[in-house]
């Protein structure tokens, strides 16, 4: 398995579904939890999906960067067999 941090990012529309994201990913992602990051961000001044992506990319510390969005459902081991 490649050794790298992986930043995942998530921008914020729907509080609700993000923490169920969030849960999921946490019980999912099929790797040690010291393995990645997630940076969240709730868009309270309206500025857009593209824009808030580049304000979490611009916090993260990963090799690499996966993009969820707030509704997303992660699947079991979803980040071991995206490496």
């Amino acid at each position: 398995m490649i050794n790298r941090k992986i930043s995942i990012i998530i921008p914020i529309i729907r509080p609700r579904k993000a923490k169920r994201c969030i849960n999921l990913i946490l019980k999912n992602a099929g790797v040690p939890q010291d393995m990645f990051e997630i940076i969240t961000e709730e868009d309270n001044d309206r500025i857009g999906c593209p824009e808030m992506v580049k304000r979490l990319v611009a916090k993260s510390e990963g090799d690499l960067i996966l993009f969820l969005g707030d509704d997303s459902i992660p699947q079991k081991s979803f980040i071991k067999n995206a490496l």
